[in-house]
């Protein structure tokens, strides 16, 4: 039986939008013990005074309802140390997909217009959806996706949307739009309710809350959240920031205990260890430094903008290479099917250790592809260049190269071949399968020439070190 004969087939049946709508998933499972670099959320968990929190949370707690009031004050007094908010401009939710649902919920309507850019973050499309309003977009400028500020006037001037939706910095692009330009919009059309995704903001250090007057400017809501910061993805806890009467709204769809004691006792012992937070998001900006630097030196396309991700167009499958980087422990995420990147992955940045260890894995599967690429073509290399006398250093731990793929294996030596060696292996590697060669350089500091073997699947980190420091590879 078909999609179609099962819907007709169930009774009762659910409201249309349900039907026809897409709805949004992650691949979410079997993720732990890997090197999370897929889904932006902070690489090394929360504090030690949120564990310590937690484990002091006891019986009469869990079988209590929570309660927020605490947590509410204390995010008014302290979320900014530049300013204060009024409570009840303050809602908290579970999670801010939540907060992104109830705000649909409580302001979206059917053939309402919704405008947002594209791409951008996957859930307001159903949650759009849901209430049956119509979707209008606006695509990021150029290969740095700048901000579509003129056209997105346009549309906001022309269509009145119900709803605007821009998630800053934007979700994968890394787009950043001021704070005084998004008040600008604001007041083009006051009807018009403008949602600021701010979950990935403390990486670039320009929100709303320090500068805005929720009494005077009452179209705007902020959400943002601790799960790309604190460390709390797990435990759900966001927060929507506006004007005491759209909070209010927001609330009304709510259930009355959305948020789970666990959570907030997370909340407050994070909030109250502003050190780890800032401490976690100077390392990440320290590493987003580190990994671009380290992508200058590969002839591919890559995109770093205002979050602590970025994106990478490889010259392999995207499917193939996050398989590969799964089975080396790491995860980095796809952009299928995302208008204006297919075929790029968006890869999280943890810290500079992390980030280190993600770049020695890609760089291998990198030259592993590039020397793949060239055997295929059933060619002979050459590495060009001079050899530095450390790497024969490096190469004395590896006197005699084996190749376990080939029976009887044949023993190089590095640093100390002569000339009448590498041409017998030249002329003995004819004879091989074609998915190796010998690769030949010589060194000018000490005028001698060094052979070795390259195969599809290099495992030899002498090898890779060299084929590293020589990766500009020709046919000849």
């Amino acid at each position: 039986m078909n999609e179609f004969d099962q819907i007709n087939n169930l009774s009762p049946l659910p409201r249309k939008e349900i039907i026809n709508m897409q709805s949004y998933s992650a691949p979410l499972e079997n993720r732990r013990n890997l090197l999370r670099l897929d889904f932006n959320e902070n690489t090394l968990g929360p504090s030690q005074k949120v564990y310590e929190a937690i484990k002091d949370i006891n019986l009469n707690q869990i079988s209590i309802y929570p309660e927020y009031n605490l947590l509410k004050k204390f995010v008014s007094n302290h979320y900014y140390e530049s300013r204060q908010f009024d409570s009840e401009e303050i809602g908290l939710f579970n999670g801010a997909d939540a907060a992104i649902n109830a705000i649909f919920n409580s302001f979206g309507d059917r053939d309402e217009i919704f405008l947002t850019t594209n791409p951008t973050f996957g859930y307001y499309s159903p949650c759009s959806e849901i209430q049956g309003m119509r979707k209008i977009t606006c695509a990021y400028e150029g290969e740095n996706f700048l901000f579509p500020i003129k056209r997105f006037k346009e549309k906001i001037i022309k269509h009145k949307p119900k709803l605007i939706f821009i998630c800053n910095p934007n979700n994968p692009t890394g787009t950043v739009l001021s704070a005084q330009e998004i008040i600008k919009l604001a007041n083009l059309n006051k009807k018009s309710l403008i949602v600021v995704d701010e979950l990935y903001e403390k990486f670039n250090g320009d929100s709303l809350l320090p500068v805005i007057d929720f009494k005077k400017i009452k179209n705007i809501v902020v959400i943002q959240s601790l799960s790309k910061t604190a460390g709390l993805a797990g435990l759900r806890i966001g927060f929507a920031f506006g004007h005491k009467s759209i909070i209010q709204y927001i609330n009304k769809v709510t259930g009355p205990y959305d948020v789970n004691s666990f959570a907030v006792t997370a909340a407050l012992a994070a909030l109250n260890d502003k050190s780890y937070i800032d401490n976690y998001v100077s390392e990440v900006k320290k590493a987003r430094v580190l990994i671009e630097k380290k992508f200058e030196s590969l002839a591919i396309r890559k995109h770093f903008g205002g979050g602590n991700y970025f994106l990478i167009w490889p010259k392999k499958n995207p499917e193939v290479l996050t398989r590969q980087m799964r089975e080396k422990g790491i995860l980095i995420r796809e952009m299928k099917n995302k208008k204006d990147i297919e075929n790029s992955i968006r890869v999280s940045i943890g810290t500079q250790e992390q980030m280190s260890f993600f770049w020695t894995t890609y760089k291998k599967l990198y030259l592993n592809n590039k020397i793949n690429f060239l055997l295929s073509k059933n060619s002979k290399l050459a590495f060009l260049g001079a050899i530095p006398d450390p790497l024969y250093e490096i190469g004395s731990l590896f006197s005699i190269l084996t190749i376990a793929k080939q029976s009887p294996p044949i023993p190089v030596e590095f640093g100390s071949t002569t000339d009448k060696q590498i041409d017998a292996a030249i002329a003995a590697s004819t004879a091989f399968p074609p998915f190796f060669r010998i690769l030949r350089a010589s060194s000018v500091a000490s005028g001698c020439e060094v052979a070795a073997i390259a195969f599809a699947e290099i495992e030899s980190e002498f090898l890779l070190d060299f084929i590293n420091k020589f990766y500009r590879i020709n046919l000849i």
